[in-house]
């Protein structure tokens, strides 16, 4: 999966997904400001991905954190 800025997609990172304890990445050298983050997913499925902080926003200067999840939606994406 590749996350990614909303405002800038070249501020992007791959996230590898699996089961299990969740995993981190590091978006560096953000501009302050608020900003929204998108994903893309190669998958047969569809995913909707929710966060606790929408838009997100460093403002405050320093490391922010912020938790996403991604909820496999029922259906499949039609195969070409």
């Amino acid at each position: 999966m590749t996350v990614y800025l909303e405002d800038d997609p070249l501020m992007r990172e791959t996230v590898e997904l699996a089961m299990g304890s969740p995993r981190g990445f590091d978006l560096r050298n953000v501009p302050c400001g608020p900003h929204r983050l998108k994903f893309e997913i190669r998958s047969r499925y569809r995913f909707v991905m929710t966060s606790e902080d929408s838009p997100i926003d460093c403002s405050g200067g320093g490391l922010r954190q912020t938790r996403i999840v991604l909820q496999r939606l029922n259906g499949r994406l039609p195969t070409p």
